[in-house]
């Protein structure tokens, strides 16, 4: 039983000092975060949009990479925009033959 509890205070004190190197560490590491992610609005975020349009714009025009875009689609959701599509002739369907 002293075993039990020798060992559980050795894990506390361990939690506790890791703890507080994570708070000390904490601030720094949310300022770089902040940066970084203020960096990739400015600069990246905009060359991905242009690059996922024109991806969009080959595709369609070229429809063997539309399954290659719908597979990642999910996972890049916020880039594709909707696509314009040609007005193309509309096709009028026969009215179904009614034997009576």
């Amino acid at each position: 039983m002293a075993g039990l509890i020798v060992f559980s205070l050795a894990v506390d004190g361990f939690l506790y000092k890791q703890m507080s190197l994570v708070r000390a560490q904490l601030p720094a590491q949310r300022e770089a975060v902040i940066r970084y992610t203020m960096e990739f609005h400015k600069r990246d975020d905009i060359t991905i949009r242009a690059f996922v349009a024109k991806l969009q714009q080959f595709a369609a025009t070229n429809q063997d990479l539309r399954p290659l875009l719908d597979t990642y689609r999910p996972h890049l959701s916020a880039y594709f925009m909707p696509v314009p599509q040609k007005a193309g002739p509309a096709l009028v369907q026969p009215a179904p033959k009614t034997n009576k």
